[in-house]
C-alpha cells in the first residue's frame, strides 16, 4: 500500500493514542498505599445524602492541568468486611467536579457558595453495585468498583471539589476509608437530604480516600507539530508527482 494511502490511517492512530494516556491518581495522595484516619458511611449509605468534598491541590498527587476526569472508586476501611451482601441500587446517584471557591477548611455551609463556575456534572441516574464488589482483608483495600462518568471534566488546576446527592440504597451502608477534616488540606460536609442546600454541622467530618480515573489530553504542540509535518509532507509529495 502506497504511503499516500496509510497516512490517514497513522494520523488517525497517532491522535488516538494521543489522547488515550489513562490512569489513576489516588486523593488525598499520601494515602495512596496507606490506610486513612477514619471511616465513613454517607458515601455509600442506606439513606439519602448530600455531601461535598473538597481536596487541595497539593494532594492531588499526580494530577496535573489539562488532565480528564473520567470516572471514581471508592475503598472500605480495612475494619469492615467485604460490601455489599447483595446487589444495591441508588435510584440516584449525583456526581458534580468543579475548583472549589473557599479552602479547605473554610468552605461555606451552603453547598452553592462552594462550587466554580466550571462545574459539570459528571454523571446523574442510577447506581448499581454487584454483591461483593468491595473487597476486604486488606490495609488499605483495593478499590472497589470505578463509578463511570458519562460527561468527564476537565481539571484545569486549583482545589478540586466533588458534591455527591444520592437517594441512599435502602439496605445498608459500606463504610468506605476516609481521613479526618484537616485545614488546608481536606474537608467534607453533608445533609442528610436529597436536596438539601445547607451543611449539618456534625453529619460529616471527612473525606473519602478516592481513586479517579483520569484521561491525558494530548499538549497542543504535539498537534500542531503533527499538521505542519503533514503539511511538508503534502508538499513533498506534489513535487514528487
Amino acid at each position: 500500500m502506497r504511503i499516500g494511502k496509510l497516512l490517514p490511517v497513522l494520523v488517525l492512530l497517532f491522535l488516538l493514542s494521543g489522547s488515550l494516556y489513562a490512569g489513576t491518581v489516588v486523593v488525598p495522595a499520601p494515602f495512596e498505599t496507606t490506610e486513612g484516619s477514619s471511616s465513613q458511611f454517607s458515601s455509600m449509605t442506606s439513606a439519602e445524602r448530600t455531601l461535598q468534598f473538597v481536596y487541595d491541590s497539593t494532594q492531588l498527587g499526580g494530577l496535573t492541568a489539562g488532565t480528564m476526569i473520567s470516572g471514581m472508586a471508592f475503598r472500605l476501611d480495612s475494619a469492615f468486611p467485604a460490601w455489599p451482601s447483595g446487589p444495591r441500587t441508588w435510584s440516584s446517584y449525583n456526581i458534580q467536579l468543579s475548583k472549589s471557591l473557599n479552602d479547605p477548611g473554610a468552605l461555606s455551609s451552603t453547598f452553592a457558595n462552594n462550587i466554580g463556575a466550571d462545574v459539570v456534572t459528571v454523571r446523574s441516574g442510577s447506581l448499581t453495585l454487584s454483591a461483593l464488589s468491595f473487597s476486604a482483608g486488606g490495609a488499605p483495600n483495593d478499590f472497589g468498583p470505578v463509578i463511570t462518568f458519562t460527561t468527564s471534566y476537565l481539571y484545569t488546576g486549583g482545589d478540586l471539589l466533588i458534591t455527591i446527592r444520592h437517594t441512599g440504597n435502602g439496605v445498608d451502608a459500606g463504610s468506605v476509608d476516609a481521613v479526618t477534616n484537616t485545614a488546608g488540606l481536606y474537608q467534607g460536609l453533608g445533609a442528610s437530604s436529597f436536596g438539601a442546600t445547607t451543611a449539618e454541622p456534625t453529619l460529616v467530618s471527612n473525606v473519602p480516600v478516592v481513586q479517579l480515573t483520569t484521561v491525558s489530553v494530548p499538549e497542543p504542540s504535539t498537534l500542531l507539530t503533527l499538521v505542519a509535518g503533514m503539511s511538508l509532507f503534502g508538499v513533498l509529495r506534489s513535487r514528487r508527482d
